[in-house]
């Protein structure tokens, strides 16, 4: 067991959650509505709205995964390590959505999200990074 999902266990940030494979179906049918409503905002140029979709139809997507092996997630680090741990090392695909979502925590940043602000500044994922652009 990887220590930082040893540690999301302790912390309570992931729990056995037995009701998870059964509402597995229901997440990725949310990850698809998002996806469909991050093109259709892409299309209309609201970018910034189509970058926050896109990263919630990757977060329930991992969520699903996660509910298949009955635990459920407290903390979005957390949902991360917990596919890090319990799915790339049995298959390296996986590892793409956990790569996506760390990549898309500075983005979030940068567009300012005011939702995402408090979790994304205490990340253990990726420190705050100076604006380059001012």
């Amino acid at each position: 067991m990887s220590p930082e999902f040893k540690d999301c266990l302790a912390r309570g940030k992931i729990k056995n959650f037995s009701p998870g494979k059964n509402l597995a179906p229901k997440e990725l049918r949310l990850a698809g509505d998002d996806l469909h409503s991050a093109r259709k905002s892409f299309a209309e140029g609201n970018c910034k709205w189509s970058i926050i979709q896109s990263y919630y139809s990757m977060f329930h997507s991992a969520r699903a995964l996660l509910y298949r092996k009955s635990y459920r997630e407290r903390s979005h680090f957390c949902l991360i390590e917990a596919i890090r741990f319990l799915y790339v090392a049995i298959r390296d695909g996986y590892k793409t959505i956990s790569t996506a979502i760390c990549y898309f925590q500075p983005i979030l940043r940068q567009a300012g999200v005011p939702q995402m602000r408090d979790w994304l500044s205490s990340s253990r994922l990726i420190p705050p990074r100076r604006d380059v652009t001012k």
